[in-house]
């Protein structure tokens, strides 16, 4: 059962040390939105073509997911925004052909007035 115990042992009053070294990404690995990827089938590892960083797939595929339910959304906006536009023609149009019909009438008594004006200058 000792088996699946981890034990640390310090020999003496030393400070313990690791032998793990951790090396940090380059200011362009760490920009980089890893646009362009190579998928090693036999390794099973994602590499990016841009600045050759190994991806972890899981966060690759996750970032991939929100991005896609982004566009979904805004679709789904803009989508919204054209038939709100829509409307508003429809509207506009409307008022535009209501417009040009008082228009007319008001050109059609505009001419019977200055008919019966000039009926009355000529002397009836």
């Amino acid at each position: 059962m000792t088996d699946n115990i981890i034990t640390l042992k310090f020999g003496d009053d030393s400070k313990p040390s690791i032998s793990t070294s951790v090396t940090p990404k380059t200011p362009e690995q760490s920009r980089c939105q890893h646009g362009a990827i190579t998928v090693d089938e036999q390794y099973r590892v994602i590499t990016c073509d841009q600045c050759g960083c190994n991806i972890e797939a899981f966060d690759y595929l996750l970032e991939r997911a929100r991005g896609g339910e982004r566009v979904v959304r805004e679709i789904e906006t803009l989508y919204q925004r054209r038939d709100e536009l829509r409307t508003a023609c429809d509207k506009l149009q409307r008022e535009e052909k209501n417009t040009k019909v008082r228009l007319r009438g008001a050109k059609t008594q505009l001419q019977f007035l200055e008919n019966d004006i000039k009926k009355v200058n000529n002397g009836g």
